[in-house]
């Protein structure tokens, strides 16, 4: 860089002093050369480091997109628990069922059925129509299986021994699904 600048001021005072060019030597020639080399370099290194940061501004913007769209289920999912959780708080109760209390003031095991105003005990409502089942969804990763294993379970996992991962995901496949009616 340094000989590139000494070239131009060289050039600077034979154009003022009105004496023409000498030919460039070889040696001039070559400093040019070098010093456009490093010109290169430097830029290449530039450029370079503009595409990595342009490739970490779009691995950004992926999360993002990504992040979004998770956000967006949870917000579907919070949406339909609230309208579910709004249409039971509609429901009115069209009987009650309680329990009277004994002398010492235990309940008694008998449930019995009657309006509002006669209650004295424990009470519970009774509505014409069930409440909507809640699905019961089991978390990503996760899934509902029987608290005993069963038979079919058993001697699916007898199929991998000493594979304790292999055995309970034969397991779990083998386990009966949740019906979804």
């Amino acid at each position: 860089m340094e000989k590139l600048k000494a070239l131009e001021q060289s050039a600077k005072w034979n154009a003022d002093n009105w004496e023409p060019m000498t030919v460039a030597s070889t040696k001039d020639i070559l400093a040019i050369a070098e010093a456009f080399r490093a010109l290169e370099n430097e830029a290449q290194k530039n450029l370079e480091g503009a595409l990595a940061w342009q490739q970490r501004a779009e691995a950004a913007e992926a999360d993002a997109k990504e992040w979004r769209k998770k956000a967006m289920t949870q917000c579907a999912k919070r949406e339909v628990a609230e309208a579910k959780l709004a249409e039971l708080d509609r429901q009115e109760p069209v009987a009650w069922r309680y329990r009277t209390t004994n002398i010492h003031g235990e309940p008694n095991p008998d449930w019995t059925f009657s309006d509002i105003d006669s209650l004295m005990g424990l009470y519970q409502p009774l509505y014409a129509r069930p409440a909507p089942a809640i699905n019961l969804v089991a978390p990503d990763g996760l899934q509902l299986v029987p608290v005993e294993p069963t038979e079919d379970m058993i001697s699916a996992a007898l199929n991998f021994p000493a594979q304790t991962r292999k055995q309970y995901a034969a397991m779990l496949a083998a386990a009966q699904k949740p019906s979804t009616d």
